[in-house]
This record gives structure tokens, sequence and C-alpha cells, in this order.
């Protein structure tokens, strides 16, 4: 997931670059020889740095970019075709969806009175009303633009009119990931207590949006918020988990390597990649 900064961060980031510019200065006036062998020796390590830095600026800024272009561009009154990728999600009256329109996601709220028509993978014509995300109005308050861009969607728009065009419009390799992951799901949700249900769903497939606000807070207090969402953690546990089971029962290693692959592959698919 690629994390998207906002303009404080952006110039707080220049700033940390500028003193460390500055700072070099300094020790290159007071270590010169010092300096210029380390320079020598670490070349390569700066330039990769220093390239790193250059390109991961461009790219926040396309990407920002790209952003800003569909807010402006977006009609308020919108009549379109939308795939839906996402299953859905109850709010007070309205059921929401992700959803593509011309290979963006936004999100789509419809009418409960619609909801057991709308299913995973549909092809749909939408007449609605499309708002941009708000940022945070308060100082240090949730900024739901900035979230709603870790998550590459673009806004939201509010269903007035919906109509079928086609049952499934998503290839059969996503349809099959979906099922599986529904399927995990709805198997936590029966086995498991009501307290432990959703905190399980969210560790294994990332599915964390129906977990207690308290229990997020704590997590984030004892900084584990990673737990609840797909992360390097998942991965190396999986890696670890399955090399130890394979080694036990006398695997060769090639083996190993073959097998946890394609359980992590596996895994990739079930938390939608």
């Amino acid at each position: 997931m690629i994390k998207s900064y906002n303009n404080l961060e952006i110039i707080l980031i220049s700033i940390l670059f500028l003193i460390l510019i500055f700072l070099t200065y300094l020790l290159f006036h007071t270590r010169k020889k010092r300096l210029i062998h380390f320079l020598i020796k670490k070349k390569k390590i700066i330039l990769i740095f220093f390239i790193s830095f250059i390109i991961s600026n461009i790219y926040y800024q396309f990407i920002n970019n790209q952003y800003k272009k569909v807010y402006k561009e977006t009609p308020t009154k919108l009549v379109t075709t939308a795939t839906i990728v996402g299953n859905a999600k109850e709010t007070e009256y309205y059921y929401s969806y992700e959803a593509k329109v011309q290979n963006k996601k936004f999100l789509i709220y419809v009418k409960k009175s619609e909801e057991q028509k709308i299913k995973y993978g549909m092809l749909v014509n939408i007449k609605g009303e499309y708002t941009v995300p708000l940022e945070n109005t308060n100082y240090k308050g949730f900024n739901y633009k900035d979230y709603l861009k870790t998550k590459k969607i673009y806004g939201s728009i509010k269903v007035e009119d919906i109509k079928i065009l086609k049952r499934n419009n998503v290839n059969i390799i996503l349809k099959l990931s979906n099922t599986i992951r529904n399927k995990i799901i709805e198997v936590a949700r029966q086995m498991l207590p009501d307290k432990t249900q959703e905190l399980v769903v969210g560790i294994l497939v990332g599915e964390k949006e129906k977990i207690e606000d308290e229990i997020t807070k704590d997590f984030s207090k004892s900084s584990l918020s990673h737990i609840l969402a797909i992360s390097g953690s998942h991965i190396s546990y999986i890696i670890l988990g399955i090399s130890f089971l394979l080694q036990k029962s006398k695997f060769p290693q090639k083996e190993i390597y073959i097998i946890t692959i394609i359980v992590l592959i596996f895994f990739m698919f079930i938390t939608r990649f």
C-alpha cells in the first residue's frame, strides 16, 4: 500500500533533507578528508538514496495530481457504468460498495431496498451524485480524503437509480478469490464468540470494518495496528509456520521453498493481493 502524504509532511521531509545537507556541509569543513573518504566509499548508497528521494517525490506529485484531476473533472450529477468490486457494508440508510468506474475506484451508496439485487462482480448502470471526500475539519483530526487515498478510492457516489447490466463482469480468478474470502469470514463468524470473531477476521484477511473502536484503539496504543491489516508480519508468520511444519515432516529444502511460495500466493489470492 502507498501512503499518501499531506503538504505539511512534504514540507517537513524537505526541511529534514535541507538540515542533512547543512550538517554535511559543516562536517565537510571540519573533517574534510574523513568526509571525502566516506563519500567516495559510500557513493553508490548515497546516489541510490538521492535518486529514490527524487523519484518518490515525483511519483507522489503525479499521484496527487491524478486525484486532483478526478476531483475536478468528475461531474456532480453522474450517469455511468460501474463494476462492483467489494461486498456490501451496511450504514444506517444505505449499503456501500467499492465499485470501479473507468478503472478507478469509488464508494457507491445504494438504498437498502436495492441490497438483495447488488452483488460482487456485477456490471451496473448508475445515476447519482458524486461527492469529493472531505479533509479533516479540525486540527489533527481524521483526514477522510487521505484515508480513501490509501485505499485508492476517488470519492463517493450516492445512487439515485441503478440497473444491472451484467451479473458477472470480473474474471473467474477474482470471483473465486472473493468466494473463498467470504467463506473464511462466514466460518469465523459462525464458530467464534462475538467479541473475538471480528478480531480473527481482521487478522486473517484484513477485514476490520466491524472491529470495535475500543479494540482498534487498544491495538494502536500498543503499536500493534499492523496486525489488524495485511502486513509484512503476516507474511513472516506464514513463512515461519509453514517452514517449521515442513521441516518437522522431513521435507527436502527445495520442496519447502516451493510449498511456501504456493501458500503465500494463495494467501495473496484470498486477500485480494
